[in-house]
């Protein structure tokens, strides 16, 4: 859950696969404001205000970024744009404690918060795929290099598939 500011990577990937473009048609788990604030909610522990457009935005670029990274290309400038604006500076502010806490800056820290979890993500050393199943889109964090789907499901229709393929041929 969102704690002090903090998403970590699946929860980013999460956001990230609440669109996809399946074979079968698009998959829109954020499709108006109000079903984006319960997922907002019941994903990352979110509560505060938040931009809807600027959440799709961001989400779509977050997307985009992972797809380019995963195909070895450069990140796209739009993408890139996108995110680079939804990134919040810090500001300093002195606790009542006598301590100083960075803390973001602006009024959408929900996209601030998500483009700096995206910056981690994408800039860091995690293994990112996107599912090898041919009708699933979803990205996720690998944890074995011979992974090859996001769920068991999927692997699991993938082998049923072949299965079924070499003893229909026999």
């Amino acid at each position: 859950m969102y704690r002090d500011g903090m998403l970590n990577d699946a929860q980013l990937l999460a956001f990230a696969n609440t669109r996809l473009d399946r074979p079968s048609g698009l998959v829109e788990r954020l499709p108006d404001p109000d079903t984006a604030r319960r997922w907002l909610r019941t994903e990352l522990g979110w509560s505060g205000p938040f931009d809807y457009d600027a959440v799709v935005r961001l989400r779509d670029a977050v997307r985009g970024l992972l797809g380019a990274r995963i195909a070895g290309r450069p990140p796209g400038r739009d993408d890139r744009a996108v995110l680079n604006a939804a990134a919040l500076p810090l500001v300093a502010e002195l606790t009542t404690r006598w301590e100083v806490m960075q803390r973001p800056s602006g009024r959408d820290q929900l996209c601030g918060q998500l483009a700096e979890a995206a910056m981690s993500l994408l800039s860091g050393d995690v293994d990112i795929a996107e599912c090898a199943a041919h009708d699933c889109v979803m990205y996720f964090a690998r944890t074995d290099p011979r992974q090859q789907w996001h769920a068991i499901r999927c692997g699991n229709r993938i082998r049923a598939a072949r299965h079924y393929a070499r003893t229909k041929r026999g």
